[in-house]
């Protein structure tokens, strides 16, 4: 049986600042260690995702990743029974509606400055300080100005590196 809604895209990428190398899509489920403070923020076509310390990574989750954003030292495990796969995709959902609980307050601003709470709280002042404003805007749903307004606000300094220097091209795969 054929998965037509499986992208046949292959992108590779560097996971900033670590420079660690990862291949999206993943072929099989990887897991987050449980490094508390480390996690990624995966860039998907139209929106972003957070993903904390234990969750699931890759496989049919992440098919359409087109940029990664390393918070803290991500590292990688391999689960290897059902019960531990079971504990990454539950992680995984639990950090999915985490951020659910911001996107649901019709407050553009209200979003922008409780992604900059989560940030800090979960991942430090540094990882607030390095994503860009145009992929917290993509977390939240919310336009990169906006972004901006609540980091100024937060007296945070602007993000070094523009989302366009994250965006690797798009190869096919054969």
């Amino acid at each position: 049986m054929s998965h037509s809604y499986v992208s046949r895209r292959c992108v590779s990428l560097q996971v900033v600042p670590q420079q660690l190398t990862l291949q999206f899509p993943l072929p099989t489920m990887m897991q987050l260690g449980n490094t508390v403070g480390s996690g990624l923020i995966l860039g998907k076509q139209h929106y972003a995702e957070l993903v904390g310390w234990g969750s699931a990574v890759g496989g049919l989750f992440d098919v359409d990743v087109r940029y990664a954003i390393a918070l803290g030292q991500p590292n990688w495990v391999r689960p290897e029974t059902f019960q531990a796969r079971q504990e990454a995709y539950t992680t995984r959902v639990h950090w999915l509606k985490l951020v659910q609980k911001l996107t649901l307050n019709p407050v553009p601003l209200r979003r922008a400055f409780g992604i900059f709470y989560y940030l800090e709280k979960y991942f430090g002042i540094q990882a607030a300080q390095q994503v860009p404003d145009e992929v917290l805007g993509q977390l939240v749903g919310v336009l990169p100005e906006t972004i901006a307004i609540a980091r100024k606000s937060r007296n945070l300094a602007p993000a070094s590196q523009p989302l366009s220097t994250l965006q690797p091209a798009l190869s096919q795969q054969s």
